[in-house]
């Protein structure tokens, strides 16, 4: 069906998608990044802000700048000038790094930068918002922001269980192109589930009074948040569809693939609404759960 190649699809294909790496809790592994502006779809050319002062030739796999890849040119007191930095955090308000680390260079026309963490890096589970900073003559030049996944570990200790983007999936039953045979694709992208994934933490951080602030990694209440990620995606869903309801005839057939907007805004309406009460009372619960204390000493009858 035409209509579905050139509309259906145009989100998965767009450059301006923010991009989005994985890994695994507690692993050692190498994640590749392509640095793009999500605002213009245009790959970073780091040939711009670094050029070796031994050669003239671009940056590439084969010619490793030194300013990228581990030993840093060094100003006289010996700080690092030239460097791909990239940090994560759970919340913006943080003031410690989940993890920072400088990376190192595949391809300087293209922007493509290898990330090597460790499992002191990888050690906390869940969904960071992250930004790649290109540093010049100790100057930040660009930043480059991104989603970082990091998938829980059984063998490691989440105390709560940070929820992972395969269990979203398997909740809208959204697992592989295959199923979804009208459009042919998955229907919601990485970066879009990674998106929703963070939006109720931020309603339950907002909302009065402030009982408890979390973070995807450490957030405790996994069903609610499950019902409210489903939700979020429902309602970006309903919103593009809208945005695209377009009827119309062809050869006779009548074609109105995007007639299922008030469907999903209802779905959506309908889990964000009980995620918003479920707030509100497990708020309620635990202000009053925190009302109550005990003072310690002596047993009465120690006392006579």
């Amino acid at each position: 069906m035409p209509f579905a190649s050139d509309c259906l699809d145009t989100l998965g294909v767009s450059p301006r998608r923010l991009r989005t790496i994985s890994l695994g809790q507690c692993t050692c592994t190498t994640v590749q990044l392509e640095l793009v502006d999500p605002r213009t779809g245009e790959p970073l050319n780091l040939n711009l802000y670094y050029r070796p002062e031994s050669s003239s030739s671009s940056l590439s796999s084969s010619s490793l700048a030194p300013g990228f890849c581990g030993a840093p040119v060094l100003d006289e007191d010996g700080n690092p000038k030239n460097y791909v930095e990239v940090v994560g955090k759970g919340l913006s308000s943080d003031f410690q790094f989940a993890f920072a680390i400088k990376a190192s260079i595949v391809d300087a026309a293209n922007g493509i930068i290898n990330i090597p963490f460790d499992p002191t890096d990888s050690q906390f589970a869940g969904v960071f918002i992250s930004m790649a900073i290109i540093w010049e003559n100790g100057i930040q030049r660009k930043h480059y922001p991104f989603y970082t996944d990091i998938t829980p570990n059984v063998l490691s200790y989440n105390p709560h269980g940070p929820l992972a983007f395969y269990e979203v999936r398997m909740a809208l039953r959204d697992v592989s192109p295959e199923l979804n045979f009208l459009i042919d694709e998955l229907e919601y992208k990485d970066e879009e589930l990674m998106w929703a994934m963070r939006r109720p933490i931020d309603y339950w951080n907002e909302i009065p009074p402030p009982v408890g602030i979390f973070s995807p990694a450490n957030f405790p209440y996994r069903y609610h948040w499950l019902e409210a990620v489903c939700g979020e995606l429902m309602r970006m869903v309903a919103v593009w569809l809208r945005r695209n309801d377009l009827d119309y005839q062809a050869g006779g057939v009548s074609v109105a693939d995007t007639k299922k907007w008030p469907e999903y805004a209802r779905m959506a309406d309908q889990r964000i609404n009980d995620w918003r009460q479920f707030v509100r009372a497990k708020k309620i619960e635990v202000n009053i759960q925190n009302a109550y204390g005990s003072l310690g000493g002596y047993p009465s009858e120690y006392l006579h």
